[in-house]
């Protein structure tokens, strides 16, 4: 039969090329759009620059590099992430111009008003000294001392005689001294005051300077007067359009700045300003604040390709360019280094101090900037010149990774269609042999039971595609039941069971027949057979019991039967006959007093309730115990096996039935016919699940030792406490009669002694030969009996 429909495969492998031409053209329209979403996202880059330049809502002083600046703001917010939440939330709040006093700012906000509500006393300095400035500066500088506080004064040339001018500097010189102690009370430990200090509308600016750790006041005011010097040519320090925001008609308005870089030179700072609307001009109040930020800490978090690091400076000279590279530390970048080197070679000898936010730009490698975040501290950022490239390299690889899935693809393809072609043609000769054979073949789905295909000796059996299995189960509820049982899902791919399935002869007539079934999980799809994962491939193996099972079914009929008789005669040869003979001579003589009738008699009783209770539980698990056995009891049972013995000793014809004539008993030594030695409390007993069971289990031990025993010997019964271990050790053993050993029967002497032990719940149970002697031996376990009467 042909293995595969050519027609089929050939539109196949046209589907199969057709998605190859479309994976194709999606991955050029991926490319294309790669380059375009490129383009997109370069052009959102260059956005995101200048939005970042241009959204401050706040102007900050001006300066030469306001991109720089806007650099800085955001590299400050992003830092805010590397801090602990509280730490974080603080940092927030300070960070940020806002038109609200931050909390942590509240108390300086209301030492600001008092300096705002102070009566204006006309404080006159008792000391002015005019600071020389150059020829063609526009502003003036001096010097103030009043109050105990030396001030900084300047202002365009021409008012320090102007009485305006001069009466707004005197009506701000007491209120501001004394507001300067209380104002580091409020702010120890959370900000650093630099300077407090008046603009008014006439560009007049009034500060007074906090020194630095180790300054005089007096030295922090000609610091402060240097950094005011700058930028001569300009006639007003304070630009107007940072410091007058507020409407006229608003004086309780404030403002908060965030962070900036302070043209002072006083490192990153933030300010408070406050509307001046009362006396004869107006003007703002405002107070710079410092604050403690890790710089090398934010110079750490700066990502590449960006490179950032802090470089601190002792001297109080102005900062150059050769002074910040001379500064730089040996785990400095390597690109911030090269570009610096760049930067001083180009300034050349005449090097100019540098403005607290300045940058320098390298040909062909980058800018570097510097900020001045702290007193003695720059922070150095360089920018590389470089633009994003096209990942041509990612895309010529996916190419060729592309190319190879490719031809993978393609090899693999034909490789499985040869072995598609020759796993069709290996199913077809199984079939044809299946067929040859008669043997049934079916495709089963479990989910529905379904017959999904079936072979042509199925189909004349009359199992049909579409039809349900369970159908052709026999009616016997036994086989249903049996059949459901067994379509139980399990992580076995294989299952194999026996059922009777009803069979269509070629007459017509349905017939019960026993079917062996095996069956197993199809891995992968057989088309030939229409199945696929979901389904179970089995075949049926009918087999007539009467003659394909006709020696199996006569081997196991006989040895059931035989292995009930050998277990029933079994137990009554060793339970019954020996006392039943016994009990027969002793009624045969007078009935005289302390005769063992009465006793043989209830002892046969028992042992008949024995023998019935062991063959209901021969292959039982060990029952729970109901009877109680003491020590009294252990005595009364030896004492009577011992008169028992003694009657047969004196009776050889007796000995003779019984096959004891060889053995201890066969002479009469005036001895007991065995030696007991117990060891058993009387507040210890023990328990068995029948009762009779220790005296069965005892006179089949010594019955043992009289039969094969040696002759005129005395078996010896030992019984220990183990009062550590609460059991009873039992030990039985006598002197061995020269005989040659036998094969033990599975229900011998010795194999009832093993399962009784099992059944009763002992251990450690052996019976085997020591030497010259045959040792029996077990443990039973002990429990301990309390005092009648007495507490528990």
């Amino acid at each position: 039969m042909p293995p595969t429909v050519p027609p089929a495969r050939t539109r196949r492998v046209g589907l199969l090329y057709a998605g190859l031409v479309l994976f194709v053209l999606l991955t050029a329209l991926t490319a294309r759009s790669i380059w375009r979403a490129w383009n997109e996202r370069a052009g959102q880059a260059r956005s995101a620059a200048v939005f970042e330049l241009v959204q401050q809502r706040m102007p900050s002083r001006p300066i030469e590099a306001p991109g720089a600046i806007a650099w800085l703001r955001e590299q400050l917010a992003a830092y805010r992430r590397h801090l602990s939440t509280s730490d974080g939330l603080m940092f927030e709040r300070l960070s940020d111009a806002t038109e609200h006093i931050p909390s942590e700012l509240s108390r300086a906000a209301s030492i600001m008003r008092a300096v705002l509500s102070a009566t204006p006393g006309g404080v006159s300095p008792s000391q002015q000294v005019a600071v020389a400035q150059p020829g063609s500066a526009r502003r003036a500088l001096s010097l103030l001392t009043a109050q105990g506080s030396t001030f900084v004064v300047t202002r365009r040339r021409g008012l320090e005689t102007d009485g305006g001018s001069n009466s707004f500097v005197a009506r701000w010189l007491a209120p501001m001294a004394a507001a300067q102690p209380r104002l580091d009370d409020v702010l120890r430990g959370i900000a650093r005051p630099v300077r407090l200090y008046a603009v008014a509308e006439d560009g007049t600016l009034v500060s007074l300077p906090w020194p630095f750790s180790g300054e005089t006041k007096e030295e922090a005011a000609r610091a402060e007067a240097l950094q005011l010097s700058s930028q001569p040519a300009l006639p007003s320090f304070a630009p107007e359009e940072f410091f007058f925001r507020f409407p006229q008609d608003q004086p309780e308005a404030e403002r908060y700045s965030g962070f900036y870089v302070d043209l002072g030179g006083r490192g990153v700072v933030s300010t408070l300003t406050m509307p001046v609307e009362s006396g004869g001009m107006s003007g703002v109040l405002a107070l710079d604040l410092a604050h403690d930020v890790d710089w090398d800490r934010f110079a750490s978090t700066i990502a590449p390709p960006l490179a950032a690091t802090i470089v601190h400076i002792g001297s109080e000279a102005p900062a150059t360019w050769s002074a910040l590279r001379g500064g730089l530390s040996n785990g400095a970048p390597e690109a911030l280094r090269a570009a610096l080197d760049g930067v001083v070679s180009r300034e050349g000898a005449t090097a100019a101090g540098i403005a607290p936010i300045t940058h320098a730009v390298v040909p062909d490698l980058g800018a570097v900037a510097a900020f001045h975040v702290s007193e003695r501290a720059w922070l150095l950022a360089y920018f590389p010149s470089v633009a994003p490239s096209f990942p041509a390299g990612a895309v010529a690889l996916l190419a060729v990774m592309l190319a190879l899935l490719l031809t993978g693809f393609e090899v693999n393809r034909r490789r499985a269609e040869r072995e598609a072609d020759r796993a069709a043609r290996a199913l077809a000769e199984k079939q044809n042999l299946l067929n040859t054979m008669q043997v049934p073949l079916i495709v089963v789905d479990p989910n529905t039971d379904e017959i999904v295909h079936a072979n042509r000796v199925a189909e004349s059996m009359g199992i049909k595609r579409g039809a349900r299995f369970a159908d052709r189960i026999s009616g016997d509820p036994r086989a249903r039941a049996h059949y459901e049982r067994t379509q139980v899902a399990t992580s076995e791919a294989r299952r194999a069971y026996g059922v009777p399935i009803r069979v269509e002869a070629a007459d017509g007539t349905i017939a019960d027949q026993f079917a062996i079934v095996r069956s197993v999980a199809v891995t992968a799809p057989i088309e030939a057979l229409s199945a696929d994962e979901r389904h179970r491939l089995a075949i049926l193996f009918v087999v007539d019991p009467q003659s394909d099972l006709r020696l199996l079914l006569e081997d196991v009929e006989k040895e059931a039967h035989t292995d009930e008789r050998r277990r029933l005669a079994g137990l009554l040869s060793h339970g019954l006959d020996g006392l039943a003979d016994v009990l027969r001579r002793s009624i045969g003589r007078s009935d005289t007093v302390g005769s063992l009738s009465p006793w043989l008699a209830e002892y046969l009783q028992r042992r008949i309730h024995v023998t019935g209770w062991l063959l209901d539980h021969w292959h039982d698990t060990p029952p729970a115990h109901d009877s109680v056995v003491d020590a009294a009891q252990i005595h009364e049972t030896l004492h009577s096996l011992e008169r028992v013995f003694s009657e047969v000793r004196h009776d050889s014809d007796l000995r003779s039935r019984l096959g004891w004539t060889n053995g201890p008993l066969s002479a009469d030594t005036g001895a007991a016919p065995f030696a007991t030695s117990i060891d058993w409390p009387q507040d210890f007993d023990t328990t068995l699940p029948v009762r009779g069971g220790l005296g069965f289990f005892l006179t089949e031990v010594l019955a043992n030792a009289m039969r094969h025993g040696a002759a005129a010997s005395t078996p010896h019964v030992t019984i220990r406490c183990d009062r550590v271990r609460n059991e009873a050790l039992f030990v039985i053993e006598n002197e061995r009669r020269n005989e040659r050993p036998r094969s033990g029967s599975r229900y011998g002497g010795l194999a009832l002694l093993a399962g009784m032990a099992r059944l009763f719940g002992w251990h450690d149970f052996t019976a085997s030969p020591d030497g010259a002697r045959f040792v029996v031996s077990w443990r039973a376990p002990l429990a301990r009996r309390d005092q009648q009467g007495k507490p528990d």
